[in-house]
Protein backbone atom coordinates (compact mmCIF):
# COMPACT_ATOMS: atom_id res chain seq x y z
CA UNK A 1 0.00 0.00 0.00
CA UNK A 2 1.16 3.63 -0.48
CA UNK A 3 1.45 5.55 2.76
CA UNK A 4 2.06 9.42 2.91
CA UNK A 5 4.12 10.69 6.10
CA UNK A 6 4.32 14.35 7.16
CA UNK A 7 5.51 17.44 5.50
CA UNK A 8 9.44 16.59 7.14
CA UNK A 9 9.87 14.63 4.06
CA UNK A 10 9.61 18.26 2.06
CA UNK A 11 11.85 20.16 4.44
CA UNK A 12 14.55 17.21 4.10
CA UNK A 13 14.07 17.50 0.46
CA UNK A 14 14.41 21.34 0.12
CA UNK A 15 17.69 21.01 2.68
CA UNK A 16 19.44 18.24 0.00
CA UNK A 17 18.79 21.17 -2.88
CA UNK A 18 20.62 23.91 -1.21
CA UNK A 19 23.03 21.45 0.00
CA UNK A 20 24.15 20.85 -3.79
CA UNK A 21 24.88 24.84 -4.92
CA UNK A 22 28.80 25.33 -3.90
CA UNK A 23 28.38 28.96 -5.48
CA UNK A 24 32.07 27.96 -7.87
CA UNK A 25 32.90 30.69 -10.16
CA UNK A 26 33.69 27.45 -12.52
CA UNK A 27 30.31 26.29 -12.65
CA UNK A 28 29.48 29.77 -13.21
CA UNK A 29 31.22 30.06 -16.21
CA UNK A 30 29.93 26.90 -17.31
CA UNK A 31 26.53 28.60 -17.08
CA UNK A 32 27.12 31.67 -18.88
CA UNK A 33 28.84 29.11 -21.55
CA UNK A 34 25.39 27.79 -21.01
CA UNK A 35 23.59 30.76 -21.55
CA UNK A 36 25.71 31.55 -24.53
CA UNK A 37 24.16 27.94 -26.10
CA UNK A 38 20.80 28.84 -25.09
CA UNK A 39 21.46 32.23 -27.07
CA UNK A 40 22.07 29.85 -30.12
CA UNK A 41 19.54 27.11 -29.86
CA UNK A 42 16.59 27.11 -32.17
CA UNK A 43 12.89 25.52 -31.17
CA UNK A 44 11.87 23.84 -34.13
CA UNK A 45 14.40 21.76 -35.75
CA UNK A 46 13.48 18.23 -34.73
CA UNK A 47 16.30 18.19 -32.53
CA UNK A 48 15.98 19.02 -28.14
CA UNK A 49 18.44 21.13 -27.45
CA UNK A 50 19.31 24.30 -25.22
CA UNK A 51 15.53 25.18 -23.08
CA UNK A 52 13.52 22.38 -25.04
CA UNK A 53 11.47 19.45 -23.29
CA UNK A 54 10.55 18.10 -26.81
CA UNK A 55 11.24 19.00 -29.96
CA UNK A 56 8.56 17.66 -32.55
CA UNK A 57 8.92 14.18 -32.05
CA UNK A 58 11.80 14.20 -30.58
CA UNK A 59 10.40 13.58 -26.59
CA UNK A 60 13.99 12.96 -24.97
CA UNK A 61 13.36 9.40 -24.43
CA UNK A 62 10.29 10.78 -22.09
CA UNK A 63 6.99 9.08 -22.05
CA UNK A 64 4.15 10.03 -19.98
CA UNK A 65 5.38 7.75 -16.61
CA UNK A 66 8.04 10.25 -16.09
CA UNK A 67 5.44 13.30 -15.86
CA UNK A 68 3.75 11.73 -13.24
CA UNK A 69 1.12 9.16 -14.77
CA UNK A 70 0.26 6.05 -15.45
CA UNK A 71 -0.16 5.81 -18.75
CA UNK A 72 -1.31 7.22 -22.46
CA UNK A 73 0.72 9.05 -25.23
CA UNK A 74 2.72 11.84 -24.29
CA UNK A 75 3.37 14.70 -27.26
CA UNK A 76 5.25 17.80 -28.18
CA UNK A 77 3.63 21.49 -28.29
CA UNK A 78 4.82 23.91 -30.82
CA UNK A 79 6.90 25.55 -28.13
CA UNK A 80 9.00 22.97 -27.63
CA UNK A 81 7.11 21.98 -24.19
CA UNK A 82 5.69 18.38 -23.41
CA UNK A 83 1.63 17.95 -24.54
CA UNK A 84 0.21 14.94 -21.83
CA UNK A 85 -3.22 15.37 -23.08
CA UNK A 86 -3.45 12.20 -24.07
CA UNK A 87 -1.25 11.14 -20.96
CA UNK A 88 -3.84 8.72 -18.49
CA UNK A 89 -3.65 7.72 -14.60
CA UNK A 90 -5.56 4.41 -13.87
CA UNK A 91 -4.26 4.28 -10.39
CA UNK A 92 -6.39 2.03 -8.43
CA UNK A 93 -8.38 2.26 -5.06
CA UNK A 94 -6.31 0.52 -1.86
CA UNK A 95 -9.41 1.36 0.08
CA UNK A 96 -13.00 2.96 0.91
CA UNK A 97 -12.59 6.84 1.74
CA UNK A 98 -12.83 7.35 5.74
CA UNK A 99 -12.69 3.72 6.33
CA UNK A 100 -10.24 3.52 9.18
CA UNK A 101 -9.09 0.07 10.88
CA UNK A 102 -6.22 -0.76 13.51
CA UNK A 103 -3.37 -2.70 12.62
CA UNK A 104 -2.16 -3.35 16.81
CA UNK A 105 -1.76 0.51 17.49
CA UNK A 106 -1.42 1.60 14.11
CA UNK A 107 -4.25 3.87 13.17
CA UNK A 108 -4.73 3.45 9.53
CA UNK A 109 -6.82 6.35 7.72
CA UNK A 110 -8.46 5.46 3.85
CA UNK A 111 -7.63 9.40 2.06
CA UNK A 112 -7.26 10.90 -1.31
CA UNK A 113 -3.76 11.05 -2.65
CA UNK A 114 -3.93 14.24 -4.22
CA UNK A 115 -1.17 13.52 -6.80
CA UNK A 116 -3.44 10.66 -8.40
CA UNK A 117 -6.93 11.11 -6.89
CA UNK A 118 -6.75 7.81 -5.89
CA UNK A 119 -7.14 6.19 -2.57
CA UNK A 120 -4.33 5.15 0.17
CA UNK A 121 -3.46 4.12 3.77
CA UNK A 122 -2.35 6.80 5.92
CA UNK A 123 -1.10 5.85 8.95
CA UNK A 124 -1.09 7.22 12.85
CA UNK A 125 1.14 5.39 15.18
CA UNK A 126 -1.21 5.65 18.10
CA UNK A 127 1.18 4.52 20.73
CA UNK A 128 3.54 7.51 19.66
CA UNK A 129 0.87 9.79 21.34
CA UNK A 130 0.61 7.74 24.67
CA UNK A 131 -2.71 6.17 23.72
CA UNK A 132 -4.11 2.70 21.92
CA UNK A 133 -5.91 2.04 18.56
CA UNK A 134 -9.42 0.86 19.06
CA UNK A 135 -11.74 -0.43 16.73
CA UNK A 136 -14.87 -1.42 18.34
CA UNK A 137 -17.11 1.68 17.98
CA UNK A 138 -18.43 2.91 14.24
CA UNK A 139 -15.10 4.02 13.18
CA UNK A 140 -11.11 2.86 14.45
CA UNK A 141 -9.54 5.73 16.32
CA UNK A 142 -7.00 6.37 18.92
CA UNK A 143 -8.12 6.51 22.67
CA UNK A 144 -6.42 6.61 25.61
CA UNK A 145 -7.78 2.99 26.74
CA UNK A 146 -9.12 0.11 24.21
CA UNK A 147 -12.12 -2.02 24.22
CA UNK A 148 -12.02 -5.87 23.25
CA UNK A 149 -13.43 -6.49 19.80
CA UNK A 150 -13.86 -10.14 20.66
CA UNK A 151 -13.59 -12.96 22.75
CA UNK A 152 -9.51 -14.79 22.46
CA UNK A 153 -9.29 -17.22 19.98
CA UNK A 154 -12.34 -16.96 18.54
CA UNK A 155 -13.00 -17.45 14.80
CA UNK A 156 -15.28 -15.99 12.20
CA UNK A 157 -15.09 -14.78 8.49
CA UNK A 158 -14.12 -12.20 6.69
CA UNK A 159 -15.23 -13.14 2.92
CA UNK A 160 -12.93 -15.69 2.43
CA UNK A 161 -10.19 -14.98 4.55
CA UNK A 162 -10.26 -16.77 8.53
CA UNK A 163 -9.84 -14.09 11.48
CA UNK A 164 -8.65 -15.06 14.92
CA UNK A 165 -9.39 -13.38 17.97
CA UNK A 166 -6.63 -12.57 19.48
CA UNK A 167 -4.64 -9.79 22.16
CA UNK A 168 -2.92 -6.74 20.57
CA UNK A 169 0.20 -4.83 21.76
CA UNK A 170 -2.77 -2.80 23.29
CA UNK A 171 -3.61 -5.32 25.45
CA UNK A 172 -6.98 -5.35 23.68
CA UNK A 173 -8.56 -8.19 21.65
CA UNK A 174 -9.32 -7.36 18.17
CA UNK A 175 -9.49 -9.56 14.86
CA UNK A 176 -6.57 -10.27 12.80
CA UNK A 177 -6.01 -12.43 9.75
CA UNK A 178 -5.64 -16.63 10.17
CA UNK A 179 -5.71 -17.77 6.78
CA UNK A 180 -7.30 -17.06 3.27
CA UNK A 181 -9.62 -19.93 2.61
CA UNK A 182 -9.23 -18.65 -1.32
CA UNK A 183 -5.62 -20.00 -1.32
CA UNK A 184 -6.45 -23.41 -2.08
CA UNK A 185 -9.58 -22.20 -3.85
CA UNK A 186 -12.17 -22.93 -0.82
CA UNK A 187 -15.09 -20.72 1.27
CA UNK A 188 -14.64 -19.49 4.35
CA UNK A 189 -17.74 -20.69 6.64
CA UNK A 190 -18.45 -20.10 10.20
CA UNK A 191 -21.65 -21.31 10.18
CA UNK A 192 -20.75 -24.12 12.83
CA UNK A 193 -19.30 -21.33 15.60
CA UNK A 194 -16.07 -22.22 14.09
CA UNK A 195 -14.63 -20.50 10.82
CA UNK A 196 -13.38 -22.97 8.48
CA UNK A 197 -12.50 -23.56 5.05
CA UNK A 198 -14.90 -25.93 2.97
CA UNK A 199 -14.83 -26.84 -1.02
CA UNK A 200 -16.43 -24.21 -3.26
CA UNK A 201 -20.06 -26.31 -3.80
CA UNK A 202 -22.68 -26.77 -2.45
CA UNK A 203 -23.73 -29.72 -1.54
CA UNK A 204 -26.36 -31.93 -2.17
CA UNK A 205 -27.21 -33.60 0.31
CA UNK A 206 -25.73 -35.35 4.06
CA UNK A 207 -23.98 -37.76 3.61
CA UNK A 208 -25.40 -41.51 4.01
CA UNK A 209 -29.22 -40.05 3.31
CA UNK A 210 -31.36 -42.03 1.07
CA UNK A 211 -33.94 -41.11 -0.94
CA UNK A 212 -36.54 -42.31 -3.79
CA UNK A 213 -36.53 -41.11 -7.07
CA UNK A 214 -38.97 -42.65 -9.22
CA UNK A 215 -38.58 -46.61 -8.47
CA UNK A 216 -34.83 -46.28 -7.60
CA UNK A 217 -32.97 -45.78 -4.69
CA UNK A 218 -30.66 -42.99 -4.19
CA UNK A 219 -27.89 -42.65 -1.64
CA UNK A 220 -26.08 -39.53 -0.81
CA UNK A 221 -22.37 -40.27 -1.61
CA UNK A 222 -19.20 -38.30 -1.14
CA UNK A 223 -17.03 -39.29 -4.23
CA UNK A 224 -14.39 -37.17 -4.00
CA UNK A 225 -13.84 -36.97 -0.28
CA UNK A 226 -14.37 -33.27 -0.13
CA UNK A 227 -17.31 -32.50 0.98
CA UNK A 228 -18.93 -32.07 -2.25
CA UNK A 229 -21.69 -34.66 -1.54
CA UNK A 230 -24.15 -35.75 -4.43
CA UNK A 231 -26.72 -37.82 -5.09
CA UNK A 232 -26.31 -41.21 -6.65
CA UNK A 233 -27.63 -44.60 -7.40
CA UNK A 234 -27.95 -47.44 -5.26
CA UNK A 235 -28.34 -50.18 -7.40
CA UNK A 236 -31.65 -51.30 -6.01
CA UNK A 237 -34.49 -50.70 -8.32
CA UNK A 238 -37.90 -51.58 -6.61
CA UNK A 239 -39.87 -52.68 -9.77
CA UNK A 240 -40.86 -55.76 -8.31
CA UNK A 241 -44.60 -57.14 -8.48
CA UNK A 242 -46.35 -54.96 -5.84
CA UNK A 243 -43.47 -52.70 -4.99
CA UNK A 244 -42.64 -49.29 -4.91
CA UNK A 245 -39.89 -47.33 -3.29
CA UNK A 246 -40.83 -44.99 -0.37
CA UNK A 247 -39.02 -43.14 2.20
CA UNK A 248 -39.68 -44.98 5.77
CA UNK A 249 -38.20 -43.65 9.16
CA UNK A 250 -35.85 -41.61 7.22
CA UNK A 251 -34.62 -44.25 4.92
CA UNK A 252 -35.39 -45.42 1.41
CA UNK A 253 -36.49 -48.94 0.46
CA UNK A 254 -38.50 -51.10 -1.39
CA UNK A 255 -42.35 -51.58 0.74
CA UNK A 256 -45.30 -53.49 -0.90
CA UNK A 257 -48.08 -51.71 -1.81
CA UNK A 258 -50.77 -53.78 -0.96
CA UNK A 259 -51.78 -54.70 2.58
CA UNK A 260 -52.34 -58.41 3.68
CA UNK A 261 -55.84 -59.52 3.61
CA UNK A 262 -55.52 -62.07 5.69
CA UNK A 263 -53.30 -64.39 7.31
CA UNK A 264 -51.31 -67.13 5.00
CA UNK A 265 -53.08 -69.88 5.38
CA UNK A 266 -56.21 -69.11 6.88
CA UNK A 267 -59.45 -70.07 5.48
CA UNK A 268 -63.18 -68.56 5.36
CA UNK A 269 -66.67 -68.93 3.63
CA UNK A 270 -67.55 -66.76 0.88
CA UNK A 271 -71.29 -68.19 0.70
CA UNK A 272 -70.59 -71.31 -0.45
CA UNK A 273 -67.24 -71.47 -1.76
CA UNK A 274 -64.11 -72.22 0.48
CA UNK A 275 -61.60 -69.38 0.15
CA UNK A 276 -57.81 -69.90 1.24
CA UNK A 277 -55.70 -67.53 2.26
CA UNK A 278 -52.59 -67.38 -0.39
CA UNK A 279 -49.37 -65.71 -1.71
CA UNK A 280 -50.31 -66.33 -5.46
CA UNK A 281 -47.34 -63.67 -6.25
CA UNK A 282 -44.74 -64.98 -3.61
CA UNK A 283 -44.74 -61.12 -2.39
CA UNK A 284 -46.28 -60.79 0.90
CA UNK A 285 -49.25 -59.68 -0.50
CA UNK A 286 -51.90 -62.59 0.84
CA UNK A 287 -55.50 -62.40 -0.34
CA UNK A 288 -58.30 -64.65 -0.07
CA UNK A 289 -58.26 -66.90 -3.53
CA UNK A 290 -61.04 -69.59 -4.01
CA UNK A 291 -60.35 -73.00 -3.37
CA UNK A 292 -63.88 -75.25 -3.71
CA UNK A 293 -67.42 -74.45 -4.81
CA UNK A 294 -69.25 -76.08 -2.17
CA UNK A 295 -72.75 -75.47 -4.17
CA UNK A 296 -71.22 -77.77 -7.49
CA UNK A 297 -71.34 -80.58 -4.84
CA UNK A 298 -75.05 -79.68 -3.42
CA UNK A 299 -73.73 -78.83 -0.06
CA UNK A 300 -72.66 -75.13 1.75
CA UNK A 301 -69.45 -74.12 3.16
CA UNK A 302 -69.43 -74.00 6.96
CA UNK A 303 -66.67 -72.67 9.53
CA UNK A 304 -68.10 -74.48 12.47
CA UNK A 305 -64.95 -76.65 12.84
CA UNK A 306 -63.05 -73.15 12.80
CA UNK A 307 -61.74 -74.31 9.51
CA UNK A 308 -63.82 -73.47 6.32
CA UNK A 309 -65.62 -77.03 4.93
CA UNK A 310 -68.26 -78.41 2.45
CA UNK A 311 -70.74 -79.95 4.51
CA UNK A 312 -74.64 -81.16 3.89
CA UNK A 313 -76.44 -77.94 3.80
CA UNK A 314 -78.93 -76.98 7.14
CA UNK A 315 -82.40 -78.22 6.68
CA UNK A 316 -83.54 -74.68 8.34
CA UNK A 317 -85.94 -77.08 10.81
CA UNK A 318 -85.42 -75.61 14.06
CA UNK A 319 -82.72 -73.53 16.30
CA UNK A 320 -80.04 -76.38 15.82
CA UNK A 321 -80.21 -76.47 11.99
CA UNK A 322 -80.60 -72.88 11.19
CA UNK A 323 -80.65 -71.96 7.53
CA UNK A 324 -78.34 -69.02 6.73
CA UNK A 325 -79.27 -66.13 3.93
CA UNK A 326 -77.78 -63.36 2.84
CA UNK A 327 -79.70 -60.08 2.09
CA UNK A 328 -81.48 -59.51 -0.46
CA UNK A 329 -83.11 -63.09 -0.34
CA UNK A 330 -85.30 -65.20 -2.62
CA UNK A 331 -85.71 -68.34 -1.88
CA UNK A 332 -89.12 -70.46 -3.23
CA UNK A 333 -90.02 -74.01 -3.61
CA UNK A 334 -93.42 -75.65 -4.89
CA UNK A 335 -94.34 -77.08 -1.66
CA UNK A 336 -93.81 -75.59 2.00
CA UNK A 337 -94.50 -78.90 3.87
CA UNK A 338 -92.18 -81.43 1.49
CA UNK A 339 -89.66 -78.65 2.14
CA UNK A 340 -89.72 -78.36 5.77
CA UNK A 341 -91.84 -81.04 7.45
CA UNK A 342 -91.28 -80.21 10.80
CA UNK A 343 -93.34 -78.56 13.37
CA UNK A 344 -90.98 -77.29 15.83
CA UNK A 345 -92.08 -74.08 17.24
CA UNK A 346 -94.72 -72.89 19.42
CA UNK A 347 -93.41 -69.57 20.11
CA UNK A 348 -94.51 -66.97 23.01
CA UNK A 349 -98.21 -65.87 21.86
CA UNK A 350 -97.54 -62.58 23.92
CA UNK A 351 -95.10 -61.10 21.59
CA UNK A 352 -95.88 -63.40 18.17
CA UNK A 353 -99.08 -64.47 16.12
CA UNK A 354 -99.63 -67.79 16.54
CA UNK A 355 -99.68 -70.35 13.85
CA UNK A 356 -99.84 -74.35 14.00
CA UNK A 357 -98.19 -75.78 11.15
CA UNK A 358 -94.69 -76.62 9.97
CA UNK A 359 -92.22 -73.81 10.55
CA UNK A 360 -88.86 -72.86 8.42
CA UNK A 361 -85.70 -70.99 10.10
CA UNK A 362 -83.32 -68.59 8.49
CA UNK A 363 -80.73 -66.46 10.23
CA UNK A 364 -79.71 -63.24 7.94
CA UNK A 365 -77.16 -60.58 9.44
CA UNK A 366 -79.21 -57.46 9.60
CA UNK A 367 -77.44 -53.26 9.92
CA UNK A 368 -78.52 -51.08 12.33
CA UNK A 369 -80.48 -47.93 11.15
CA UNK A 370 -81.53 -49.84 7.84
CA UNK A 371 -85.84 -51.00 7.56
CA UNK A 372 -85.55 -54.45 5.51
CA UNK A 373 -89.14 -55.63 4.21
CA UNK A 374 -89.81 -59.83 5.01
CA UNK A 375 -92.82 -60.76 2.61
CA UNK A 376 -93.94 -64.05 1.90
CA UNK A 377 -95.69 -63.76 -1.36
CA UNK A 378 -96.79 -67.16 -2.94
CA UNK A 379 -99.77 -69.26 -1.90
CA UNK A 380 -98.82 -70.71 1.20
CA UNK A 381 -100.80 -68.86 4.32
CA UNK A 382 -98.10 -68.61 6.67
CA UNK A 383 -97.21 -66.54 9.85
CA UNK A 384 -93.78 -64.31 9.78
CA UNK A 385 -91.93 -64.32 13.09
CA UNK A 386 -88.05 -62.51 13.85
CA UNK A 387 -86.08 -63.04 16.72
CA UNK A 388 -82.77 -62.24 17.90
CA UNK A 389 -82.01 -65.48 19.75
CA UNK A 390 -83.45 -68.66 17.91
CA UNK A 391 -85.56 -69.89 20.57
CA UNK A 392 -88.51 -72.18 19.94
CA UNK A 393 -90.70 -70.64 22.37
CA UNK A 394 -89.23 -67.24 22.85
CA UNK A 395 -90.44 -63.92 22.16
CA UNK A 396 -90.15 -62.20 18.41
CA UNK A 397 -89.15 -59.18 17.98
CA UNK A 398 -91.82 -58.40 15.08
CA UNK A 399 -94.18 -60.52 13.84
CA UNK A 400 -96.49 -60.80 10.66
CA UNK A 401 -99.92 -62.69 9.50
CA UNK A 402 -101.61 -60.72 6.76
CA UNK A 403 -103.31 -63.91 5.47
CA UNK A 404 -101.88 -65.30 1.97
CA UNK A 405 -99.62 -62.46 1.50
CA UNK A 406 -97.85 -61.65 4.75
CA UNK A 407 -95.27 -58.90 4.98
CA UNK A 408 -93.53 -56.83 7.93
CA UNK A 409 -90.92 -54.08 7.84
CA UNK A 410 -87.99 -54.55 10.65
CA UNK A 411 -85.54 -52.21 11.54
CA UNK A 412 -82.56 -53.38 13.79
CA UNK A 413 -81.47 -51.55 16.53
CA UNK A 414 -78.04 -53.55 16.63
CA UNK A 415 -75.99 -54.83 13.76
CA UNK A 416 -76.35 -58.71 13.83
CA UNK A 417 -77.61 -61.83 13.21
CA UNK A 418 -81.22 -61.94 13.23
CA UNK A 419 -83.67 -65.43 13.00
CA UNK A 420 -86.49 -65.08 10.51
CA UNK A 421 -89.08 -67.90 11.03
CA UNK A 422 -91.59 -68.69 8.38
CA UNK A 423 -94.37 -71.22 9.84
CA UNK A 424 -97.67 -72.49 8.17
CA UNK A 425 -100.75 -71.11 9.50
CA UNK A 426 -102.63 -73.91 10.14
CA UNK A 427 -101.49 -77.53 10.32
CA UNK A 428 -103.80 -78.89 7.65
CA UNK A 429 -102.37 -80.24 4.65
CA UNK A 430 -104.51 -77.87 2.55
CA UNK A 431 -102.62 -75.23 4.03
CA UNK A 432 -98.95 -75.73 4.09
CA UNK A 433 -98.88 -78.10 1.39
CA UNK A 434 -98.67 -74.91 -1.01
CA UNK A 435 -95.84 -72.94 -2.86
CA UNK A 436 -93.80 -70.26 -0.94
CA UNK A 437 -91.31 -67.58 -1.87
CA UNK A 438 -89.89 -65.45 0.95
CA UNK A 439 -87.71 -62.05 0.01
CA UNK A 440 -86.08 -60.05 2.34
CA UNK A 441 -84.34 -57.18 1.27
CA UNK A 442 -83.74 -53.84 2.60
CA UNK A 443 -86.38 -50.71 1.90
CA UNK A 444 -85.06 -47.80 -0.22
CA UNK A 445 -86.23 -44.49 0.42
CA UNK A 446 -87.61 -44.76 -3.50
CA UNK A 447 -88.00 -47.84 -5.60
CA UNK A 448 -84.92 -48.25 -7.78
CA UNK A 449 -84.96 -52.45 -7.95
CA UNK A 450 -87.33 -52.57 -10.30
CA UNK A 451 -86.95 -56.38 -11.22
CA UNK A 452 -87.15 -58.43 -8.23
CA UNK A 453 -90.98 -58.45 -7.73
CA UNK A 454 -90.44 -56.52 -4.30
CA UNK A 455 -92.60 -53.45 -3.15
CA UNK A 456 -89.02 -52.21 -2.18
CA UNK A 457 -90.17 -48.73 -0.81
CA UNK A 458 -93.04 -50.07 1.02
CA UNK A 459 -95.45 -47.36 -1.38
CA UNK A 460 -97.85 -50.14 -2.45
CA UNK A 461 -96.76 -50.71 -5.86
CA UNK A 462 -94.29 -52.82 -6.89
CA UNK A 463 -91.66 -52.78 -9.65
CA UNK A 464 -92.32 -51.35 -13.38
CA UNK A 465 -96.16 -50.53 -11.34
CA UNK A 466 -94.03 -48.04 -9.23
CA UNK A 467 -93.32 -44.55 -11.29
CA UNK A 468 -90.07 -44.57 -9.07
CA UNK A 469 -89.13 -46.72 -11.76
CA UNK A 470 -89.49 -44.93 -15.37
CA UNK A 471 -86.66 -45.03 -16.71
CA UNK A 472 -85.28 -47.78 -15.37
CA UNK A 473 -83.22 -50.50 -17.65
CA UNK A 474 -85.71 -53.28 -16.66
CA UNK A 475 -88.85 -50.76 -17.23
CA UNK A 476 -90.68 -49.33 -20.26
CA UNK A 477 -92.64 -50.74 -23.26
CA UNK A 478 -93.29 -54.47 -23.67
CA UNK A 479 -92.38 -55.06 -27.16
CA UNK A 480 -88.84 -55.74 -27.09
CA UNK A 481 -86.96 -59.29 -27.81
CA UNK A 482 -85.49 -59.03 -24.11
CA UNK A 483 -88.51 -57.34 -22.31
CA UNK A 484 -91.05 -60.46 -24.06
CA UNK A 485 -88.51 -63.08 -22.41
CA UNK A 486 -86.90 -61.64 -18.64
CA UNK A 487 -90.35 -63.28 -16.75
CA UNK A 488 -90.93 -59.21 -15.56
CA UNK A 489 -94.09 -56.64 -16.37
CA UNK A 490 -92.21 -54.51 -17.91
CA UNK A 491 -95.31 -51.62 -18.81
CA UNK A 492 -96.81 -52.78 -15.48
CA UNK A 493 -100.31 -54.13 -17.36
CA UNK A 494 -100.43 -56.69 -15.48
CA UNK A 495 -99.20 -59.26 -17.91
CA UNK A 496 -96.17 -60.72 -18.55
CA UNK A 497 -94.10 -61.73 -21.13
CA UNK A 498 -95.87 -63.26 -24.66
CA UNK A 499 -99.40 -63.17 -22.38
CA UNK A 500 -98.57 -59.27 -22.83
CA UNK A 501 -100.30 -58.53 -26.45
CA UNK A 502 -97.70 -55.93 -26.95
CA UNK A 503 -95.63 -59.29 -27.50
CA UNK A 504 -97.35 -60.76 -30.29
CA UNK A 505 -94.89 -62.20 -32.74
CA UNK A 506 -91.82 -60.30 -30.92
CA UNK A 507 -88.25 -62.54 -30.17
CA UNK A 508 -89.70 -65.42 -28.15
CA UNK A 509 -93.66 -65.15 -28.70
CA UNK A 510 -95.43 -66.95 -31.42
CA UNK A 511 -96.05 -70.32 -32.74
CA UNK A 512 -94.73 -73.48 -30.17
CA UNK A 513 -93.96 -75.27 -33.26
CA UNK A 514 -89.68 -75.31 -33.33
CA UNK A 515 -87.30 -77.65 -31.10
CA UNK A 516 -85.55 -74.06 -29.58
CA UNK A 517 -89.35 -73.11 -28.62
CA UNK A 518 -90.31 -76.25 -27.56
CA UNK A 519 -87.07 -75.95 -25.25
CA UNK A 520 -87.46 -72.79 -24.39
CA UNK A 521 -89.33 -72.68 -20.93
CA UNK A 522 -91.78 -70.68 -22.67
CA UNK A 523 -95.54 -70.36 -23.07
CA UNK A 524 -94.60 -68.93 -26.89
CA UNK A 525 -98.03 -68.83 -27.96
CA UNK A 526 -99.70 -68.25 -24.90
CA UNK A 527 -102.06 -71.10 -24.95
CA UNK A 528 -101.77 -72.74 -21.04
CA UNK A 529 -98.74 -75.12 -21.85
CA UNK A 530 -94.79 -74.80 -21.77
CA UNK A 531 -92.43 -76.76 -24.39
CA UNK A 532 -93.16 -80.51 -24.65
CA UNK A 533 -97.13 -79.93 -22.51
CA UNK A 534 -98.30 -77.74 -25.79
CA UNK A 535 -99.82 -80.36 -28.26
CA UNK A 536 -98.14 -78.74 -30.90
CA UNK A 537 -94.28 -79.70 -29.43
CA UNK A 538 -95.40 -83.00 -29.35
CA UNK A 539 -92.54 -85.41 -31.50
CA UNK A 540 -90.34 -82.62 -32.23
CA UNK A 541 -86.80 -83.67 -33.11
CA UNK A 542 -84.36 -82.37 -31.16
CA UNK A 543 -87.14 -81.43 -27.75
CA UNK A 544 -90.23 -83.93 -27.65
CA UNK A 545 -89.40 -86.97 -29.23
CA UNK A 546 -91.29 -89.87 -28.10
CA UNK A 547 -90.28 -91.93 -25.67
CA UNK A 548 -88.04 -94.01 -27.90
CA UNK A 549 -85.55 -95.02 -24.81
CA UNK A 550 -88.19 -96.90 -22.72
CA UNK A 551 -85.36 -97.45 -19.67
CA UNK A 552 -83.78 -94.65 -18.96
CA UNK A 553 -85.89 -93.60 -16.50
CA UNK A 554 -86.46 -89.99 -18.16
CA UNK A 555 -90.28 -88.37 -19.76
CA UNK A 556 -88.26 -87.90 -23.44
CA UNK A 557 -91.19 -87.01 -24.78
CA UNK A 558 -92.37 -84.46 -22.13
CA UNK A 559 -96.04 -86.48 -21.50
CA UNK A 560 -96.02 -87.33 -18.39
CA UNK A 561 -95.13 -90.78 -18.50
CA UNK A 562 -91.84 -92.42 -18.31
CA UNK A 563 -90.72 -95.24 -19.74
CA UNK A 564 -92.67 -98.18 -19.63
CA UNK A 565 -95.77 -96.09 -17.98
CA UNK A 566 -95.46 -94.36 -21.93
CA UNK A 567 -98.21 -95.47 -24.31
CA UNK A 568 -95.45 -95.18 -26.54
CA UNK A 569 -93.11 -97.85 -24.41
CA UNK A 570 -95.82 -100.71 -24.92
CA UNK A 571 -94.34 -103.67 -26.25
CA UNK A 572 -90.72 -102.32 -26.72
CA UNK A 573 -88.02 -103.70 -24.93
CA UNK A 574 -89.42 -105.13 -21.40
CA UNK A 575 -92.17 -103.17 -21.73
CA UNK A 576 -95.33 -105.57 -22.14
CA UNK A 577 -97.80 -107.61 -19.95
CA UNK A 578 -96.03 -108.94 -16.75
CA UNK A 579 -97.02 -112.72 -17.48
Amino acid sequence: MRRLTSGLFVLLLAFGIAACDDDSSSNNTSNINNTTNTNNASCGDGVVDGTDECDDLDLDGQTCADQGFTGGVLACNADCTFNVDACTDTCADECTADETLCTDDVLSTCVVDSETGCTVWEDTDCSGLGQVCDATGAAAECVDTCTDACTEDETQCNGSVIELCAIQTSGCTDWETSSDCADNSELCDDTTGIAECVPDCTPECTAGESRCTGSAVEECTDPDSNGCTIWAASGVDCTGPSEECQVVTGTAQCVLTCSAECTLGDTRCSIDTIQLCDDPDSNGCFVWTDEADCAAISQVCDMGSGTASCVAPPAGENCADVLPLTVPVDISGDSFSADFPGDDFSVDPGTCDSADGPDAVFVVNLTAGATYIITEHDALDAVLHVQDVCDETGICLASADDGLSDSLLFAPEVDGDYYIVLEAWSSTATNWDQPYHLTIVEMESAEATCDDGVDNDGDGVIDCFDPDCAGIASCGPEDTDVFCGDGIDNDGDGVTDCEDSDCAGVGPCGPENTAARCADGIDNDNDGFTDCDDSDCFGMVGACESETNCADGEDNDGDGFTDCADPDCSGVGTCGPED
